[in-house]
């Protein structure tokens, strides 16, 4: 199979047999917006709770504090609630590396590129400067072409399916 018939089965939703296909924009789910989900929803219980328990005691005469811890009731609620994407009115090719038995296919911003992995020295995950995870693709050449993955995950499949085969 050729390059363009490999790319166009995967964004079919059909991987060829023997390789790795490998989105490059799969996300992570983030743990500390979990957390954060979390640590609201505790809060806008404990604040209602609050509110329940000082309208029962007090009554009328605690207006004031019981609007107030009903409000921040509200507020952990707004910001516990997940937001909706935005969605992109310009369809765009997912960013997509193929991993074959001969060599890798990507597919990014700036087109297509293949490599074979006997021009390949070394693939090298990392991060750049605002921490996002990177693969380093180097040929025996020594330039360097660097592949932006968007989460870890892909970061580690990508090194796990071609590291092998570089040193074989």
């Amino acid at each position: 199979m050729t390059e363009v018939e490999i790319l166009l089965s995967v964004d079919a939703g059909q991987s060829p047999p023997h390789t790795v296909t490998i989105f490059m924009d799969d996300r992570d789910p983030d743990p500390r917006a979990r957390w954060r989900t979390r640590l609201l929803v505790v809060l806008a219980v404990l604040l209602a709770g609050g509110a329940i328990a000082l309208g029962a005691t007090w009554g009328r005469k605690a207006l004031g504090p019981l609007a107030l811890l009903l409000l921040g009731a509200g507020m952990a609620v707004v910001g516990a609630t997940p937001t909706a994407p935005e969605v992109d009115p310009t369809p765009q090719k997912r960013q997509v590396m193929v991993v074959t038995e001969t060599g890798l296919i990507v597919r990014g911003d700036w087109g297509v590129k293949t490599w074979r992995f006997e021009e390949l020295n070394d693939i090298i995950a990392g991060v750049d400067a605002e921490r996002r995870p990177l693969l380093e693709l180097r040929d025996k050449d020594g330039t360097r072409y660097r592949l932006r993955c968007s989460g870890f995950r892909c970061w580690r499949r990508a090194q796990q399916a071609v590291t092998p085969r570089l040193t074989a």
